[in-house]
């Protein structure tokens, strides 16, 4: 029988901050095994079956990482082979998948384009039961490094590593891509591990220890670990997409980051919320549409 939110969320509390009281070591390794930990591995649609088993799959290995993750590549059937098509990046949200987002997969083909994305670790059929920011950004990388990729489109989570991609924070080489959608996407890994101290109650010093224990283990400052500031000086351009009434990454986030880079556009829409965003029918026309114009040719919008 699995326990109500709340309450675990209560024993999860109680239990980490009296751990920190006595052995602060264990409390901290045990407390940022959390955060890297999802719960669940949210499947596609079943209505997107058929569309998934016509992609080409291939397995990755990360540096230094055990198991291996799953690339796909959707191809448009509508043209020769020999044609070469732009490519599409999807970048899926915590808890989530590829296949999650295959509702962009024939717009974008309609419109030109060919589509690619990774399973992140210890996400659909990737192997792991952990993910960082760092692992998804070397994740995308590496996809990227095998062919031209003109833009990334990502959602949640996905969005803010593919940021961290494009401005290769604790990584060797950047992601080069063109454009950037950012779909409900929090604007730092500071402001996640802010919120989950926050959810968890934890104590300052636990999570103060937690921040000191994602450095040690990066090598990297978690101030570096923000959109805005991996951002800055790229020549991508940027667009931003989320909701008012965003329950999980609130709407500052995604007008914090907007307003923080030149030329960057805000789309913003009310009601869709933190997941059907990333599935309405309008977001994705427009964002297509987007996709096709000169990159001179934006301009700001809402919805």
């Amino acid at each position: 029988m699995r326990l109500p939110r709340a309450l675990l969320i209560g024993v999860i509390s109680a239990w980490l901050n009296t751990l920190h009281r006595v052995a602060p070591n264990a409390a901290r390794h045990q407390a940022l095994r959390i955060f890297c930990s999802p719960t669940k591995r949210s499947p596609p649609a079943p209505r997107h079956g058929p569309l998934l088993a016509r992609a080409e799959r291939t397995l990755m290995r990360l540096p230094g990482r055990e198991g291996e993750v799953v690339t796909y590549r959707w191809s448009s059937p509508d043209v020769e082979s020999s044609r070469v098509r732009p490519l599409v990046m999807l970048a899926h949200g915590w808890e989530s998948c590829v296949g999650r987002l295959a509702d962009w997969i024939a717009p974008l083909h309609a419109a030109g384009f060919d589509v690619i994305g990774v399973d992140a670790p210890a996400h659909g059929e990737s192997e792991g039961s952990a993910l960082t920011a760092i692992d998804y950004a070397q994740a995308m990388q590496m996809l990227g490094s095998r062919e031209p990729v003109a833009a990334v489109i990502g959602h949640s989570f996905g969005g803010l590593c593919a940021a961290l991609s494009v401005g290769a924070v604790g990584l060797e080489a950047p992601l080069q891509a063109e454009r950037l959608v950012l779909i409900a996407a929090p604007r730092s890994v500071q402001s996640l591990t802010h919120r989950y101290a926050q959810i968890l109650s934890l104590r300052q010093a636990l999570f103060e220890d937690v921040v000191a224990l994602i450095e040690e283990r990066t090598g990297v400052a978690l101030e570096r670990f923000d959109a805005a500031k991996a951002l800055a000086g790229a020549s991508t351009t940027v667009l931003v997409v989320h909701d008012t009434r965003d329950e999980e990454v609130p709407y500052a986030d995604g007008e914090t980051l907007a307003y923080a880079l030149d030329d960057a556009e805000l789309y913003t829409t009310t009601g869709l919320g933190h997941r059907q965003v990333a599935r309405n029918s309008h977001v994705i026309r427009y964002v297509v549409k987007q996709l096709q114009q000169p990159k001179a040719s934006q301009a700001q919008a809402s919805a």
